[in-house]
């Protein structure tokens, strides 16, 4: 498995921006032209590997603990033919016995063993109050590293194999709360010189044009299918700006980022591309290949759907973790805590 941290112990001087304070971006409509994409027959062997990785909460535990599970899949691609390459981590379980041991290991694992932890005065470590604000935090910040832990096992049967591209769901910001600048870097500087390309694709996206949404920036065009690249735009209107704004290597790590629409018809989304290409190929090329090279379902590669729902939970399988959790720890889970009963006494709902 490759890892991209330095061993080296200096503290970043970047500052992460919080994901949750992500802020909404105005573009003028004076955009690059329009690119359709090129899908000529593929030249030479490239293998494509998408991931994703899905969580599903396992409920509340006396004492304060909180139980969920994740599932991750790689699907890789080349000349043909499709592995799929599962992970799982089971149930876990964090509670205040483990919580600081799991999150300082996290921390570490990432290049930054103080990521979500604060030190005292006589030395000893704490978690930060921010990294306990709720479940669904607490659930994601997990996600998002066993996430960073298959991503990197792809790059390196990438690069075991020559190079070839890491499709995954998300952008790639300059560092977040969860992931520091200096792992995102470190992965990105890795990949472009060793022929690997990044295309980061996200269907959810903050990123506004002429006041209205990026999913609507092909709606006057609207049986194009290809790609207008923002980046310089973005930086262009940033710079106009006097004070407030993020410039355009905060928005994205990338070398680019594009408005891009994959098919037609009822579904023709448009989603927001982070692309960071290899020295064997410019970032438009780059996106030229996802068409090459992975079936476009609908309006989304099918790589990437294949990735999702293999990396989906069933109800059954919920019963079934949460079972062997309480047999093997014989913690006590919690009921569902609701005061609908008093308040909607009458069948009646929608407060």
């Amino acid at each position: 498995m490759s890892n991209f941290i330095n061993d080296s112990s200096d503290e970043e001087s970047s500052q992460e921006s919080n994901s949750s304070n992500s802020e909404e971006m105005s573009l003028s409509e004076n955009t690059d032209e329009f690119n359709e994409f090129r899908t000529a027959s593929a030249t030479r062997k490239y293998p494509v590997i998408s991931v994703d990785t899905g969580i599903v909460n396992l409920g509340d535990f006396i004492g304060g603990g909180v139980a969920f599970a994740i599932r991750g899949t790689a699907v890789l691609t080349c000349e043909g033919e499709t592995v799929f390459l599962k992970y799982s981590t089971g149930a876990i379980l964090v509670d205040r016995n483990n919580q600081l041991e799991l999150f300082r290991y996290i921390g570490k694992r990432l290049g930054r063993e103080d990521i979500y932890l604060k030190k005292k005065i006589t030395g000893d470590y704490i978690i930060d109050e921010n990294v306990l604000g709720n479940t669904n935090q607490i659930q994601d910040r997990f996600r998002n590293f066993v996430e960073r832990i298959i991503q990197e096992e792809a790059i390196a049967i990438l690069d075991k194999n020559g190079g070839g591209m890491l499709l995954i769901d998300g952008a790639l910001p300059a560092g977040t709360f969860d992931t520091p600048v200096k792992y995102v870097d470190d992965m990105l500087r890795f990949t472009a010189n060793n022929s690997i390309d990044i295309v980061a694709l996200s269907k959810k996206t903050r990123i506004v044009v002429n006041g209205k949404p990026l999913s609507s920036f092909f709606d006057d065009n609207p049986t194009f299918l290809g790609y207008a690249s923002l980046k310089e735009i973005i930086r262009e209107e940033r710079e106009a700006v006097s004070s407030g704004a993020r410039d355009v290597e905060q928005v994205t790590a990338a070398n680019a980022i594009f408005a891009v629409r994959f098919g037609l018809g009822p579904p023709s989304l448009t989603f927001r591309a982070d692309v960071h290409n290899s020295l064997g190929y410019m970032p438009s090329e780059v996106l030229d290949l996802v068409v090459q090279h992975c079936q476009i379902f609908g309006c989304y590669p099918r790589t990437l759907i294949d990735a999702h729902q293999q990396s989906s939970f069933m109800f059954q399988d919920v019963q079934l973790m949460t079972a062997d959790l309480v047999a093997r720890t014989g913690a006590q889970p919690k009921g569902d805590q609701s005061m609908e009963w008093m308040f909607q006494p009458f069948g009646a709902f929608g407060k």
